[in-house]
């Protein structure tokens, strides 16, 4: 088709395109399901279509069976089920331009970790679920980048998980918001890049959550997010790379007080995190066997510890801040676990105190232990947030923190 004569797969009953074709007076009306949905296989290129009244028993308006079919600047409306189903046979499909409005099922759901990127500026309104989905494993040299514009409202839904294969990376553009199911775990074995911004950080949380992304799962603010609602990021790769700067997690991980699992798990030495937070762990906030470069971590109101520290964990942690966790801000397994320096932190607010398992020595220019106040630098006063209810643990002007980390460490945003 094109923009001025589009194709339209309608039901007899509808009047509005071609008027009354089936001769009944108007007497029959379509509705959802009227007609039965489209499967498309390899090869097939569609431009302008509109898809009416699809879906004949619950079944997807448009099922892409496998290949990689093109669907551009098209529509999909009133279906009786799924908007737009891709089966896990169909990789490297293109969508781009398209409006999925009014489907009683999912907008956009099957997608392969793979084919994201060929999602492009689509949009969804009125459906069930009003969500891209997206699951299953990035396969070995088949590199994404997934983009805000790949999803809808910025947002895609992973619900039954993510793997990222030896050889593959995985990038996350600024301004991407990924919700996440119950029990679904990212797990990259790979590499991983968040590209995050200061104004733009990449998001990883409960799908429930409609602070960011919007009621994606459309149920009216009736569900709501908790820790737990998702199980976490696990980085495992041994040499890929991985360098996530400004990414925010909330509401994941494992409740385990055991082993302290973190909502974001790094077991990979060549592991860089800047700028990174997580939220309502359901666990530990942070679980570090290694690490590369750690700066400017934060964790806050987890169940467990903000920071776990394992052995062979990173030999250098610095300007973290942990508060108002249930267990440690900061925790090592044992004293001889932890065998490096944990720098400009402020650990406050914290159930079981403010470190664990760390010696004299090991911190310095840090906030929150009496036992260390006075001694490398260290304070122990109330850091005096902007707001600690919500989550804001910016400083306050006044603040003894401020101006009171290591000398030789970088100025920061404030001038600190």
């Amino acid at each position: 088709g094109t923009a001025a004569d589009p194709v339209y797969f309608v039901p007899e009953t509808d009047d509005t395109v071609v008027g009354d074709s089936n001769n009944d007076g108007g007497a029959t009306v379509p509705g959802p399901g009227s007609q039965r949905g489209s499967v498309v296989r390899a090869g097939s290129g569609m431009e302008h279509l509109r898809v009416l009244h699809g879906g004949f028993g619950g079944k997807p308006s448009i099922n892409f069976a496998g290949g990689a079919p093109v669907l551009r600047d098209s529509g999909i409306r009133a279906g009786a089920g799924n908007g737009l189903t891709l089966s896990a046979a169909c990789t490297g499909c293109v969508v781009r331009g398209c409006a999925i409005q009014n489907c009683l099922g999912e907008a956009i759901t099957g997608v392969r970790p793979n084919s994201l990127p060929g999602f492009l500026d689509n949009v969804a309104t009125g459906n069930g679920k009003d969500w891209l989905q997206i699951g299953g494993t990035l396969g070995t040299q088949l590199d994404a980048v997934w983009r805000p514009e790949n999803g809808l409202n910025d947002t895609i839904v992973l619900t039954t998980g993510l793997a990222v294969n030896p050889g593959t990376t995985l990038t996350l553009e600024a301004g991407l918001i990924v919700k996440i199911g119950p029990t679904a775990v990212i797990t990259v074995n790979g590499g991983l890049l968040v590209n995050g911004t200061a104004a733009r950080r990449v998001i990883l949380t409960d799908v429930r959550d409609d602070q960011h992304g919007g009621d994606t799962n459309k149920d009216g603010g009736a569900s709501v997010p908790e820790p737990g609602g998702w199980n976490g990021l696990t980085i495992t790769a041994p040499a890929a790379p991985v360098r996530m700067d400004h990414l925010l997690a909330r509401y994941g991980g494992v409740f385990s007080p055991a082993f302290q699992p973190g909502m974001i798990e790094v077991r990979s030495a060549v592991a860089e995190l800047r700028d990174v937070r997580v939220d309502r762990g359901a666990s530990a906030g942070f679980s570090l066997r290694d690490g590369a470069v750690v700066e400017r971590i934060v964790a806050w109101e987890c169940v467990l510890s903000g920071v776990h520290l394992l052995t062979g964990g990173p030999a250098r942690v610095a300007h973290v801040t942990t508060a108002f966790n249930g267990g440690h801000g900061v925790y090592a397994v044992a004293s001889s676990a932890f065998t490096g320096e944990l720098v400009d932190t402020i650990s406050y607010g914290n159930v079981l105190g403010a470190y664990s398992g760390i010696d004299a020595g090991e911190v310095r220019y840090s906030n929150g232990d009496p036992a260390f106040d006075g001694l490398d630098g260290n304070i122990d006063v109330d850091p005096i947030f902007v707001a600690a209810a919500t989550g804001d643990l910016r400083l306050k002007a006044g603040s003894r923190c401020l101006g009171a980390g290591d000398p030789s460490s970088p100025v920061d945003a404030a001038g600190a």
